[in-house]
């Protein structure tokens, strides 16, 4: 199944809390909270009192990412893809992206728009849980697997994809560990569910 182009066929949004990176560790910003109108892009920010003015952060990047099922490819989009359709969005963003990776010589597995469906080297501990197990490296003289990185938003998304809708938060409370995914005991949902990755830097002044 392949996500809608189209806003309005989106279902209503489970929001997420709002967590922070810091010295290895990612752990609850409680401080800040997701806020969106209806119809509207969304933003993370604070208010100084219950009543106070909501005061955004700075967007830094918006990532809309899909995961389709087991047998078609994880996608993603530069863009909230439930705000505005997808062919109203300026280049690039006006088409989705299949998951596809950059293969360093080291083993390490780089997400971009230009490379291979399978991931680089072999035995990836990741494959299964925070990609599907269609991406695994199955050639024999393959190299070890020495890691994911690549667009950060991309990733932040299939890590909150490795939960069922409503449960993303647990991919980070539980599943992250002094600068190392550590997966879960589990496989992943397989089945289409869609996460909006948003990040930010500081409050604007």
């Amino acid at each position: 199944m392949t996500p809608p182009e189209t806003a309005v066929n989106y279902a209503r949004e489970l929001k997420g809390i709002v967590f922070r990176f810091h010295n290895g560790a990612v752990f609850p910003a409680t401080e800040y909270f997701w806020e969106r109108s209806q119809g509207k892009p969304g933003n993370i920010g604070f208010r100084q009192s219950i009543h106070g003015p909501f005061t955004p952060c700075q967007h830094y990047k918006t990532t809309s990412v899909f995961d389709c099922g087991p047998l078609l490819p994880c996608i993603y989009n530069w863009a909230d893809i439930t705000v505005a359709d997808l062919k109203d969005n300026p280049t690039p963003n006006e088409r989705f992206w299949p998951l596809k990776f950059e293969h360093t010589e080291d083993g390490v597995s780089e997400v971009t728009t230009m490379g291979k469906r399978y991931v680089a080297g072999k035995n990836a501990s990741w494959v299964g849980s925070l990609v599907p197990s269609s991406y695994e490296n199955r050639q024999h003289f393959a190299i070890p697997s020495r890691g994911l990185r690549g667009d950060l938003g991309v990733i932040l998304g299939l890590m909150a994809l490795t939960e069922p809708p409503g449960r993303a938060d647990d991919a980070f409370r539980y599943h992250w560990s002094n600068y190392r995914w550590i997966g879960q005991r589990q496989s992943r949902p397989g089945k289409f569910n869609t996460v909006i990755s948003h990040r930010t830097t500081r409050p604007q002044s």
